[in-house]
């Protein structure tokens, strides 16, 4: 009976509830999120803005859904250092080793860990993807530019789909810090294959 008390606190859901704890408490997560979300939606206020009052001519083969989503191009960057913090942050304070004296099975920490970052990521940037859209779509309208609605040809599909790449950016992120082990050598590895690597 000890033994099947002390094997349920090792339950995928106990487990994550404290990796939730973790991710909502982590100072450098919360920086980063913020920062993401004001530096994307600053980009599409300025890119939206930039592209009002020009001439007809100026609007022939002019993408409104692609202008409201260009401050996401910002979240590709801080989504890789927040997938990276997720995981690293741990080993560099040395939590790592309380989270596994706590639950000693690694499959089921690991499975916690990759659960609550695929569910934050997603959320989050889905989130994002749908606010700059609107706003984008807001400033475009409001300066007599042409805009778009979800209801819009392709208009919901590339939302949906950019929020989920952004998302994908930062949990490539994530597989590279649980790689390395160190947040340095993650956000390096995930520049370079993201940025560095098509550009060669």
């Amino acid at each position: 009976s000890l033994h099947a008390k002390a094997a349920g606190h090792y339950r995928v859901a106990n487990v994550v509830k404290s990796e939730v704890v973790k991710v909502v408490t982590l100072p450098s997560a919360a920086v980063t999120l913020g920062v993401t979300l004001v530096a994307s939606l600053l980009v599409t206020g300025l890119v939206t803005n930039a592209a009002l009052h020009h001439d007809p001519n100026y609007y022939l083969g002019f993408d409104p859904t692609q202008q409201a989503l260009t401050g996401l191009i910002v979240a590709g960057l801080t989504g890789g250092v927040f997938g990276a913090l997720l995981i690293t942050a741990e080993y560099s304070s040395g939590t790592i080793r309380t989270s596994l004296a706590a639950t000693p099975r690694r499959p089921i920490l690991l499975t916690a860990k990759i659960g609550v970052t695929v569910a934050t990521t997603v959320i989050f940037c889905e989130v994002l993807s749908f606010v700059s859209f609107f706003l984008g779509e807001a400033i475009l309208s409001s300066g007599g530019a042409p805009s778009a609605a979800l209801g819009s040809s392709g208009a919901f599909r590339a939302v949906v789909m950019t929020g989920l790449f952004i998302a994908l950016l930062a949990l490539m992120s994530f597989g590279f810090g649980l790689i390395c082990r160190s947040t340095a050598a993650a956000i390096a590895s995930f520049v370079g294959v993201v940025f560095v690597l098509p550009l060669v």
